[in-house]
């Protein structure tokens, strides 16, 4: 699949399904296009990275909200900002590698010098209001479903743009997993079948929807033919 069929299947994707669930039909999308983990991954082995962080991100008012001043903040692998509101924030060279912000309202807000590679911003609201001078994107899906590459070029110390060595992070919630060279999934996910039959995908098998906190406020214990149609129960899907 090359990048403009990915382009449409992505806008599909985004117009024909309820929010919340296409949202995470579009990881599952990103994760076979490009290769990458959505936010709920659990890596392996990062302490190297982390102290790397601390130093390029120095930030520690880092809960973000609306009007805060979140500046120089590491939101890597996070899911807070999906459908937060932060509009009118500073969020000026906060590190969002592979952050999913899905429908976030950054209107208003400084996102110069900010890291977007390989985040997720479908349906996030930019706009004409927003810094984002010497913001880096590369691999960066768009509120439109289109996927920007134009910093892939511009990688810096602290922002990166190539994909982290083979066998250092383990494979995430909805990410691809199994012996196509995918990877194993994280601990306390199962690579089970998906929609497609001979696509696999790391999904977590639950009871409740306490299970599926620890990946997100998001998810639910629930049956979703969709999403993650197991034979062994419910699992954690979309609200």
């Amino acid at each position: 699949m090359d990048r403009r069929q990915f382009d449409g299947l992505a806008r599909l994707v985004s117009a024909n399904l309820p929010q919340s669930r296409r949202r995470a039909l579009a990881a599952l999308v990103g994760a076979v296009v490009l290769g990458r983990a959505p936010a709920a991954s659990l890596a392996k082995g990062r302490g190297k990275v982390k102290a790397q962080a601390k130093t390029c991100y120095p930030g520690t008012q880092c809960s973000p909200g609306r009007g805060k001043n979140n500046s120089g903040c590491d939101f890597s692998n996070s899911t807070t900002f999906i459908e937060q509101d932060v509009r009118g924030s500073n969020l000026s060279n906060a590190n969002f590698t592979d952050t999913d912000a899905w429908g976030a309202d950054f209107r208003g807000a400084n996102l110069s010098g900010a890291c977007f590679v390989n985040a997720t911003l479908l349906d996030a609201k930019l706009g004409n209001s927003v810094n984002l001078d010497k913001a880096i994107f590369c691999h960066t899906i768009m509120p439109d479903g289109s996927i920007d590459d134009s910093g892939c070029d511009k990688a810096t110390a602290c922002c990166p743009t190539a994909p982290p060595p083979q066998g250092d992070t383990c494979r995430g919630l909805f990410n691809l997993c199994g012996p196509l060279s995918f990877g194993e999934c994280c601990e306390g996910l199962t690579c089970e079948r998906t929609i497609a039959q001979v696509v696999t995908a790391c999904e977590k098998v639950c009871q409740t929807d306490a299970d599926c906190r620890p990946f997100s406020t998001h998810l639910k214990c629930d049956f979703d033919p969709l999403i993650c149609p197991v034979s062994v129960g419910k699992c954690c899907t979309p609200k």
